[in-house]
């Protein structure tokens, strides 16, 4: 596109010149085709650099398009971990609120070192008189 407007702009200069110049001048003519034809090889160059810079362009957008992909498939992994964190904060807030509701436990009366416990001997075999101040009871299991 760019090149079939710059040789339209060529060729109407060209022509313009032609017109306007006079046949029996041609050094003022041969100038304006030296001048034509060095702007007509800056203008190629330029569409080369243009061409140049149009595949630079598809190249970086292909890199970024790459780069794009495994970015939203990791969006999409944080979108999964946030809504887990978020179901794991409710359960621990239900589970909190389950313990706050909750009686507490009693704790069963721990046996008192001081304390002295009568426990009827019975008839149960002995070694030593009845009526002994201490006795040392031991249990023992046959298997």
């Amino acid at each position: 596109m760019i090149k079939s407007k710059i040789t339209r702009l060529f060729i109407a200069g060209t022509a313009g010149l032609l017109i306007s110049c006079k046949s029996g001048d041609t050094s003022a003519l041969d100038d304006s085709i030296q001048e034509l034809r060095a702007n007509q090889k800056s203008i190629q160059e330029q569409i080369v650099q243009i061409n140049e810079l149009q595949g630079n362009q598809k190249n970086i957008q292909e890199q970024i398009v790459q780069k794009i992909i495994p970015v939203k498939a990791l969006q999409s992994n944080q979108q999964d971990i946030l809504k887990k964190i978020q179901s794991i904060d409710k359960s621990i807030a239900n589970l909190t609120l389950a313990n706050k509701n909750r009686p507490a436990k009693t704790q069963p009366p721990k046996a008192d070192p001081n304390k002295v416990y009568n426990i009827p001997i019975g008839d149960s075999f002995t070694k030593g008189p009845d009526d002994a101040a201490v006795t040392i009871i031991e249990w023992s299991d046959f298997q």
